[in-house]
């Protein structure tokens, strides 16, 4: 039975010398050249086109019985623990529009893949603010039996689950479900969907230990990255009002210090007006597209596929007027070398228990910089894992750095039966 898997980010900025643009300068004192890792959790690229046709929705049935057996198999595995996962009503209602998305090319039709942008969307329309739900995309003839599968996939054991969502979906002949995993750190009680230009918004809530020093990161319509911290109100609590300055689309993330760095705890889409603008104005501005992501057939092959992304990378950088990056080939080897131990080691981050961050790579390999930023993402592809890397503001921010003249890039297969790839970018001014 085919699964598709979710897929994660991190990134992690560091600049030597602080005479650098005024604009850097706001940056490092944000990051203050500590190591930054989020995790993301997408579902893999799309392989169709916009379906010709659509099923009639009455014609699409929904399976319960895939919900029991995941409460029960969750209930097994976390069993004398203080918590056990918990149905969470947002998440099912996005399985179930994903679920029902799969059918999208008719009855007759083969099953419709789902892209990051897919998960993306019913996410943020289901008002789903966790950074990291864990995708799993199963199809079968029957419902039956992909309820089973599903109630005993590995990605139950794949990591800490707090709250899942599922949702097993049936025309009558074939059966398709989504399982959507996450492991919950921050929970907001007041949040913005949507704002009005320069007009303060609450953002409250909690955050779990051992997390501490939240703070936000915001990519507005013009592709900037603004950052702001949050002041905790003791034992983790937070009540605290943001202001949104651009009207569109603008992407909001939160990022709490972890015990390997910061971990991205929220990412969402904040559609903000003017209060002197038209209807329709905030679906209308949003940041630049990458215009390479959607010409550029995705190559199989990794040593093409790292070419793939220093041409997508370049492409946002030119739709921003940046000089394009080049490659180099010391880089590349420090890029894979950490791909390669991450794989060894069985972690995922830029903190090594050897090697240390990015920053002690560079001064072990005796190279000397200016500035220094390295990506890191997981998915189904190089160049899905690329977009992933352009949605988050900070991972964005990395991409658009002026000054940086030099990348690295490393794309190698990652463990576990999924067949996805690791992307490691690491970024260089000399």
């Amino acid at each position: 039975m085919p699964s598709e898997r979710s897929s994660r980010s991190a990134f992690q900025f560091h600049q030597l010398r602080p005479s650098i643009h005024p604009r850097f300068r706001r940056a490092a004192r944000a990051v203050s050249a500590a190591a930054i890792a989020c995790v993301l959790g997408f579902s893999p690229s799309l392989a169709a086109a916009e379906p010709p046709s659509a099923p009639e929705r009455s014609a699409l049935t929904t399976y319960p019985q895939g919900q029991h057996l995941v409460e029960q198999a969750l209930g097994r595995l976390y069993e004398g623990q203080p918590s056990v996962p918990r149905f969470d009503a947002r998440l099912d209602a996005a399985a179930r529009t994903l679920a029902r998305k799969i059918f999208e090319q008719g009855p007759n039709e083969p099953f419709r893949s789902l892209s990051s942008a897919d998960l993306q969307t019913a996410l943020a329309d289901e008002g789903c603010v966790d950074p990291a739900p864990r995708a799993v995309i199963l199809r079968s003839s029957s419902p039956d039996s992909l309820a089973q599968s599903m109630a005993g996939h590995s990605a139950l054991t794949d990591g800490r689950v707090t709250h899942f969502g599922v949702a097993i979906v049936t025309d009558g002949r074939r059966a398709a479900g989504v399982l959507l995993l996450t492991e919950r750190q921050l929970e907001l009680s007041a949040f913005p969907v949507r704002a009005l230009t320069n007009d303060p918004q609450r953002i409250a809530g909690h955050f779990t230990a051992p997390l501490k020093s939240l703070k936000a990161a915001i990519t507005d319509p013009s592709g900037q990255v603004h950052e702001l911290k949050i002041p905790s109100t003791g034992a983790g609590s937070f009540d605290e009002k943001i202001i949104f300055h651009r009207p569109g689309v603008n992407m909001l993330e939160l990022l709490a210090e972890g015990k390997l760095g910061t971990v991205v705890v929220a990412i969402y889409p904040v559609k903000v007006s003017s209060p002197t603008g038209g209807a329709g104005q905030a679906d209308e501005e949003k940041p630049k597209e990458n215009p390479y992501d959607s010409v550029v057939p995705e190559a199989k092959d990794l040593g093409k596929a790292e070419k793939q992304v220093l041409g997508s990378i370049n492409a946002l950088r030119h739709a921003y007027g940046l000089a394009p990056l080049a490659r180099n080939a010391r880089l590349d080897a420090l890029a894979r070398h950490h791909a390669e131990e991450m794989i060894r080691l069985g972690f995922f981050g830029h903190k090594s228990p050897v090697e240390g961050n990015a920053f002690d790579r560079l001064k072990a390999a005796g190279i000397a910089y200016h500035m220094a930023a390295e990506n890191l993402a997981e998915s189904r592809t190089a160049l899905d894992a690329q977009r992933l890397l352009e949605r988050s503001p900070g991972h964005r921010r990395n991409i658009l750095i002026g000054d940086l003249t030099q990348v690295g890039i490393a794309a190698i297969p990652a463990p576990g039966t999924a067949n996805n790839v690791y992307l490691v970018e690491l970024f260089l001014k000399p």
